[in-house]
């Protein structure tokens, strides 16, 4: 079961609007002590390793620039609870276990717990896949702050910090890159489903003996490898 491509996937994500965040640097040459405060705030997010330290959700602006504060805060908090949410699915997961001899034999006949453990993995992974291609949506970016009603200023404010020249076509890319992690992903169950119907089918053809799954057809078992090999 490979987990580390997603994962892969979400650490771009990460890096692409860390890297936007630094783009709003520029903004510390400015006079107005509330620019310097959110850019001060804004370098403090830029340096933090979002995947190990929760941002600090404590506004230091006031105003309007306090509400471009908690949406760009709001925002990057949406990121750290998908990451996490996606990490710790992937690395809690029961999945490498499923075709262990020793699961197998704990399981019933019909591996009722096994493809719940499919199922449950499925609708969590598409779900947190859902999330993150809302996150990676540029619309749905600038959306978080247009729908706060502000005056252009700060609208452009917060544009100018996530959305550089290359952002789209980053942001279009970490898109495809998850989708095909996802991709991966699902055939992959498809793949454990289809052994354990395999395995339910051909019962009478094999054991469980000294830890491993014998069997007593060769033609079952030459399918049987063939089932397992194609799982990525």
């Amino acid at each position: 079961m490979k987990n580390k491509k997603l994962l892969i996937c979400i650490i771009i994500l990460v890096i692409i609007i860390i890297v936007g965040i630094t783009g709003f640097i520029m903004y510390k040459n400015y006079n107005d002590s509330q620019i310097a405060l959110l850019s001060k705030e804004a370098e403090k997010i830029s340096s933090m390793d979002i995947m190990s330290e929760e941002i600090d959700k404590k506004i230091k602006t006031k105003g309007n620039y306090a509400v471009v504060e908690k949406t760009i805060k709001d925002y990057i908090s949406e990121v750290y609870t998908v990451y996490n949410g996606i990490t710790e699915l992937c690395n809690n997961s029961k999945l490498s276990s499923i075709l262990s001899a020793e699961n197998i034999q704990a399981d019933d006949t019909e591996f009722t717990s096994s493809k719940e453990i499919i199922a449950n993995f499925r609708n969590e992974l598409n779900d947190y896949a859902d999330k993150c291609n809302i996150l990676l949506d540029e619309n749905n970016i600038i959306s978080k702050i247009e729908e706060k009603n502000l005056n252009n200023k700060y609208v452009q404010l917060y544009k100018n910090m996530f959305l550089t020249e290359n952002t789209a076509k980053e942001l279009e890319t970490a898109k495809n890159d998850l989708t095909s992690a996802v991709d991966t992903l699902n055939k992959t169950l498809d793949g454990l489903d289809k052994t354990l119907n395999f395995l339910k089918d051909n019962s009478e053809y094999w054991t469980i003996s000294d830890g491993k799954i014998q069997f007593n057809n060769v033609k079952v078992l030459g399918e049987y490898y063939e089932i397992i090999s194609a799982i990525q």
